[in-house]
């Protein structure tokens, strides 16, 4: 999806409205659930099922704390340009099983 700068206030309950062009290029319909994620100062929302990721600390793996050091480096559009392939490649591999 390609960005629009699209920007929408917090009502006073801490909800914002997803523009409806949006939630159409994504399928979402009125009862879609959606799951709610962070990457670093971004919010993520998906499909709930969508992604079946499991956290892993990252204290207990030094591969990942090896690669959350080198993210951690990245500008924040490299960051989010990361997650997308993985989230491709994740979903590519799914498709092969």
């Amino acid at each position: 999806m390609e960005q629009k700068g699209i920007a929408r206030k917090l009502d006073q309950h801490g909800r914002i409205v997803i523009p409806i062009e949006a939630r159409q290029l994504l399928g979402w319909t009125a009862h879609t659930p959606i799951e709610i994620g962070r990457l670093g100062r971004y919010i993520l929302l998906y499909t709930q099922g969508e992604s079946d990721a499991k956290p892993i600390p990252v204290r207990e793996n030094p591969v990942l704390r090896e690669t959350e050091e080198m993210l951690g480096n990245l500008p924040d559009q490299d960051l989010l340009l990361v997650w997308e392939i993985l989230h491709r490649l994740t979903k590519q591999q799914k498709g092969a099983e």
